[in-house]
């Protein structure tokens, strides 16, 4: 992951925007997605949409993943196409084994949520 010492304009007010628009669409993450640091963003290059999406905090815990259960997403929401996200945001590839094992670990950290 890449090391953010403070979050860009644009991905600020994006963030902004998005909270405002969508206050209750994820009601178990709204409180952290000021915490999130990095985004893992599942890709679906056939369909050109996001498909899921995990919010890493600093430390490179992962802090929220979406959709799940009464958790819609933040970006999934969206009309961004895999060259936005490369042309706003530093993006790094991630392959399909790693993601879902970011998935797993925290659906099963957190079966009581």
């Amino acid at each position: 992951m890449n090391d953010h010492r403070g979050k860009s304009i644009l991905e600020r007010t994006v963030l902004g925007v998005v909270s405002l628009i969508i206050p209750k669409v994820n009601p178990d993450f709204d409180k952290h997605i000021d915490e999130v640091e990095d985004w893992l963003v599942e890709y679906d290059m056939e369909g050109n949409f996001v498909n899921r999406e995990i919010g890493l905090d600093k430390t490179g815990k992962v802090i929220m993943i979406t959709p799940w259960k009464n958790n819609y997403g933040y970006w999934i929401d969206n009309y961004f196409r895999l060259n936005d996200f490369s042309t706003h945001f530093n993006i790094e590839i991630v392959d399909s084994r790693a993601f879902g094992d970011y998935w797993r670990d925290f659906e099963n950290e957190n079966l009581l949520l």
